[in-house]
């Protein structure tokens, strides 16, 4: 028989675990509601105070996909970017007795919408070569070239780093010794 604090260890543990299994989902359903101009869409509604907050209908409404089973599907992924604190959610009664949910924008959305004078991903085009100090396995160059495909990207990595990357010009160096020069050099952090 389990102790009680080897039973409370075991659900921290499975706890985690869902944690674990869970955290793509963040990023993946953030990275598609900005393709999709979801946020911007929010953004644009609710950007001020005194903005009206639009209905996951009105928003699922505005998007390509013309399948009616797919509009609880910008629902869920709303939900979920409330549930992060990323936009703000209201719920309403609507004359029928039908309850929808509203979703606004938090101030951190003003740093995902794309800006008006070209958002901030356009100074990159500028230079003709972009490096990635330790950039892994191309993940960012990929889809900075899929933007912008007049643009050479080169990969600075440690060797059995860039052994399994795609093709890009890599140099396999420490990147703490030299770094190759190009118009624009970034490095996440």
């Amino acid at each position: 028989m389990m102790s009680k604090f080897e039973d409370e260890e075991e659900q921290e543990l499975g706890k985690l675990a869902i944690r674990l299994e869970n955290a793509a989902v963040l990023p993946m359903v953030l990275k598609s509601t900005l393709k999709l101009n979801i946020i911007d869409t929010i953004f644009a509604s609710s950007g001020s105070s005194e903005g009206a907050f639009p209905s996951y209908i009105e928003i699922a409404s505005r998007l390509p996909a013309k399948n009616h089973d797919t509009l609880i599907l910008p629902d869920r992924m709303l939900q979920l970017l409330a549930g992060y604190d990323i936009l703000k959610c209201s719920v309403r009664t609507r004359e029928n007795g039908v309850v929808e949910r509203l979703y606004g924008a938090r101030p951190i959305c003003k740093f995902l919408v794309k800006n008006e004078d070209g958002g901030e991903i356009q100074r990159i085009s500028r230079p003709k070569i972009v490096v990635d100090v330790g950039g892994g396995i191309d993940v960012t160059l990929i889809m900075i070239t899929s933007m912008y495909s007049h643009i050479k990207s080169n990969n600075f990595d440690l060797p059995h780093v860039l052994a399994h990357a795609p093709s890009f010009s890599e140099y396999g160096r420490d990147m703490f010794a030299s770094v190759t020069k190009g118009g624009a050099i970034f490095m996440k952090v």
